[in-house]
């Protein structure tokens, strides 16, 4: 079963970036506000998503990455572009 919400899993990694490419466009927004980042996830059984079924720290490499693509891609229109979120905890405060 593939998790949709899955962080780890480039097709989620897309989609987001989309809708902030989208949002951006539309809104001339500067930054993005990531709700519940750096937050818990349900673990992800997907066997494609390139992690270990149920792995326990998918969630924080995942959100990593994702981070990171959103980060750099946004970059590439907007050198100030920002990420920001609610309360993130240390493995992602080098991003937000």
């Amino acid at each position: 079963m593939d998790y949709e919400g899955c962080r780890v899993d480039p097709r989620w990694q897309e989609h987001q970036l989309k809708l902030i490419k989208k949002a951006v466009a539309a809104f001339g927004f500067r930054g993005t506000y990531l709700d519940s980042f750096g937050r818990g996830q349900e673990f992800c059984y997907a066997s494609n998503h390139g992690h270990k079924i149920a792995e326990d720290c998918g969630s924080v490499q995942g959100q990593r990455a994702m981070a990171e693509r959103i980060k750099t891609e946004m970059r590439k229109q907007d050198p100030h572009y920002i990420l920001c979120s609610e309360a993130s905890i240390e493995q992602f405060i080098d991003y937000i």
